[in-house]
């Protein structure tokens, strides 16, 4: 994606790495969920469901609970 030396990265480019790595971050995590919710609608447990994904239950509890993304 850059290719460019660490050392040579100005405060701009280290902005988008960081802006492109959180939208990154939220796909992933909006599939996890997808996924988490399908699991669960299979009658996965949600402690077998948290250790999967590598979130605690709480987190599983939260994301089963939203309607949709």
């Amino acid at each position: 994606m850059w290719n460019i030396d660490e050392g040579q990265e100005t405060l701009e480019i280290a902005a988008e790495k960081r802006r492109w790595l959180l939208e990154q971050l939220d796909k992933r995590t909006y599939s996890l969920i997808e996924h988490v919710k399908e699991e669960a609608a299979r009658g996965e447990s949600i402690n077998r469901l948290a250790k999967r994904a590598g979130v605690s239950r709480v987190t599983i509890y939260s994301w089963l609970s939203r309607e949709s993304l």
